[in-house]
């Protein structure tokens, strides 16, 4: 009689166990924890926990290449406030040098601004970060230039494993 009570509980628990995997979202890290935590050795307990490394590893990539999208953005605001063409064109995908330098040399001095007001949105090889730009030149003839504040989102993309600017709009 036991016997069969404990063979009928641990059917049960199978059942049990067996519906909430099917309830699982395999994308989702809470799901995978609550899973693991009603189940912690459970039959589909190797599968839930390479999916939750899966999802822990590609956090942790993205959080970097978030920091990453940033840092580009910071040095290229220094490389334009330096005038830094070779800067420039590093972190620019399809930026020539000859008309970045053609575009610098009536420039006296130039101060350009570009602080992110968002988190890079990071999608298969592609980022946007918006940001605020301001940019002021004083030409060779003294003559000044303001742009007034502007909305900016640049376009990132990796090239050769690193990110770089493919555009702004």
């Amino acid at each position: 009689m036991a016997d069969l009570d404990h063979r009928a509980e641990a059917e049960k628990l199978e059942i049990a166990e067996e519906s909430a995997w099917k309830s699982v979202r395999l994308t989702e890290q809470n799901s995978i924890e609550n899973y693991l935590a009603q189940f912690p050795s459970g039959k589909h307990r190797g599968p839930a926990a390479e999916a939750l490394a899966d999802l822990r590893q590609a956090q942790t990539s993205k959080a970097a290449d978030a920091a990453t999208i940033l840092n580009v953005i910071a040095r290229l605001n220094n490389a334009w406030n330096a005038k830094d063409v070779d800067s420039i064109v590093a972190l620019y995908a399809n930026l020539d040098r000859r008309s970045i330098k053609s575009q610098l040399l009536a420039t006296k001095t130039l101060s350009m601004k570009i602080s992110p007001v968002s988190a890079p949105e990071i999608s298969d090889g592609q980022a946007t970060v918006q940001c605020r730009r301001t940019t002021e030149e004083v030409f060779s003839d003294g003559a000044q230039k303001k742009q007034p504040e502007a909305l900016v989102t640049y376009v990132l993309t990796k090239r050769n494993g690193a990110w770089v600017v493919a555009g702004a709009r």
